[in-house]
């Protein structure tokens, strides 16, 4: 995202040779490359608005499998939190961030393997695009008869 430069100096002054940032890339290459991935990073920062709104970036690491590294606060922790798609810190919280990071790394592939499975379930029941347009849609039949009846 914003700091795609920053990181990037970070990792050479670090000697980092393990991590891949990829730049900017077309929607329908996402779900490629997530497979790819050992796991996934998705970090906001501390702020109430961010702490309501489920990012589309986390909605695509779920539907994808991809185990996830999260620095979140509110909904999207709970959501990886209870998921068990992955490991969350709190928002702007490094040292718990790199301990999450490090866990992952240390995990066997058989726990990624499982987090994986539980991302994609979580996806499938909460938030698949046929489940959503009919919650949708039984939300506006319910409006439509509650100011039908209010005459």
């Amino acid at each position: 995202g914003s700091m795609e430069a920053w990181l990037g100096e970070e990792c050479d002054r670090r000697g980092l040779d393990n991590v891949h940032l990829i730049g900017r890339v077309p929607p329908e290459a996402i779900p490629d490359i997530l497979a790819q991935a050992q796991a996934a990073l998705i970090s906001l920062r501390k702020d109430p608005a961010l702490a309501v709104t489920v990012p589309s970036k986390l909605q695509a690491y779920l539907a994808a499998g991809c185990p996830i590294i999260a620095s979140l606060d509110g909904e999207p922790a709970r959501i990886v939190e209870s998921s068990g798609a992955g490991f969350c810190a709190a928002a702007g919280d490094a040292k718990a961030l790199s301990e999450i990071i490090v866990r992952m790394a240390d995990i066997p592939v058989a726990e990624r393997q499982e987090m994986s499975t539980c991302g994609k379930k979580y996806f499938e029941g909460h938030f698949a695009p046929d489940l959503v347009i009919e919650e949708l849609i039984d939300h506006v039949k319910k409006v439509v008869e509650t100011n039908g009846t209010k005459k």
